[in-house]
């Protein structure tokens, strides 16, 4: 089971790795507005700047209350973020929630991704699904 925790810490640690303009890009559905705003919406979707330069990353993890495999996502989920200060989780069960599905649906279709089922990590631009 360390295994999990060390590929997704890998993940992440790739993602800080890289320069912060990469981390910046934004959805395809911004490319009309300013560069500012552009830098704006994806700084609020991937990540946080602090007053101190620190940067949070966002995890956007949607899962189902009926799916086998999003309760071991969840029950995974809960120690790393709690365990890394930098990691922002932010969970959405989507079967309750028409709002939480439309943003899934917005999230992958700004990557040119499908939804492929759940559960669904979104991570610095990128998504990820499933969970064994």
């Amino acid at each position: 089971m360390w295994w999990r925790a060390f590929l997704i810490v890998l993940l992440l640690a790739g993602a800080l790795l890289r320069p912060l303009p990469a981390l910046a890009q934004a959805p395809d559905h911004l490319h009309a507005q300013d560069s500012a705003a552009c830098e704006e919406e994806a700084e609020s979707l991937w990540y946080e700047a602090t007053p101190d330069g620190d940067v949070w990353l966002k995890l956007h993890f949607f899962w189902s209350e009926t799916c086998p495999h999003c309760a071991e996502a969840q029950r995974f989920m809960a120690p790393l973020g709690r365990d890394r200060p930098w990691l922002r989780i932010k969970s959405y069960e989507v079967n309750a929630s028409a709002e939480h599905r439309a943003l899934f649906a917005t999230l992958a279709d700004d990557l040119g991704e499908e939804i492929r089922g759940v559960p669904t990590f979104f991570v610095c631009g990128r998504m990820l699904v499933g969970f064994d």
